[in-house]
């Protein structure tokens, strides 16, 4: 799945610079899709299902997000697509994302997914599970209502009116970050969003983190070498095999899970399939 390559835009220091900003706490503020805040570059607006609509991809500009509420309402055809919402955007490299996939709804765990994009890698592969992706029902041709809150490093989605959330997440791959806000479509017609709110002054709870339990015999301290084009290297041999005596080796921690995300340390060099070694002692 490749992630959309969108403008990027500078961002003021103070975070808010448009006045539909709501300052009382539990209001959602509608941010209709001819406001000249919307970036609609790569989007148009137009009438779907008896509202005014949008296709395609979008930010709101000069708006910095951190902690609160982003509503929005979407119609899907069912057809293969990944529409959702970017938020937290730092750049086009790094932000994060939730994102439904249409086809797969009410037959997979992965009809919801969140993933964070490193150093423009969106990391779904490794992303999965428990508090990266859940089932949902979607049903095509219809409004479905998906309400985002976001507090710290947690999120959840909820769905239409249903009480309890579809999908929780507890450990936001970028931290405690901020950034724009956008929407991501595509642009044949088989998503569309309507009815656009947010609130940044929400009061929320999400209650105490679940435990976690380091498992026993984790390897999580590991060297990385510098990335190379796939085209360089011949995967088969060692570094030294292949007179790189120093390939660059760094020292780089797992995550709790044992994962070690390669694209947060390593960026791709060009557009060319990379490569990079990996090693620990046992």
């Amino acid at each position: 799945m490749k992630h959309p390559r969108l403008q990027g835009i500078a961002w003021p220091i103070v975070v808010f610079t448009f006045g539909f900003i709501s300052p009382i706490a539990g209001q959602v503020e509608r941010v209709p899709f001819d406001s000249p805040a919307w970036n609609l570059d790569e989007a148009e607006v137009v009438e779907h299902l008896g509202r005014t609509s949008l296709k395609g991809t979008t930010l709101l500009d000069e708006v910095v997000f951190e902690d609160g509420v982003i509503e929005v309402d979407i119609a899907v055809t069912g057809a293969r697509s990944y529409p959702g919402i970017l938020f937290r955007r730092q750049s086009a490299e790094n932000l994060e994302r939730f994102y439904i996939r249409p086809h797969r709804a009410g037959f997979y765990s992965d009809a919801l997914q969140y993933t964070p994009v490193i150093n423009g890698i969106a990391g779904w592969q490794l992303y999965s599970g428990p508090g990266f992706t859940a089932s949902s029902e979607i049903p095509s041709e219809q409004w479905v209502h998906l309400r985002l809150e976001v507090q710290g490093r947690r999120a959840r989605i909820f769905i239409d009116d249903r009480p309890e959330p579809a999908l929780t997440i507890d450990d936001l791959q970028h931290g405690r970050s901020r950034g724009a806000i956008g929407l991501l479509g595509p642009q044949d017609g088989s998503a569309y969003f309507s009815n656009f709110g947010l609130d940044v002054n929400a009061e929320l709870a999400f209650g105490p983190l679940p435990d976690y339990e380091k498992r026993p015999g984790m390897l999580t301290g590991w060297e990385l070498s510098n990335a190379f084009g796939f085209s360089r290297i011949d995967v088969e041999r060692t570094p030294q095999q292949q007179g790189l005596d120093d390939p660059g080796w760094r020292k780089v921690s797992s995550d709790r899970s044992g994962l070690v995300d390669i694209a947060r340390f390593l960026e791709r060099p060009g557009r060319e399939s990379s490569w990079a070694w990996a090693r620990t002692v046992i």
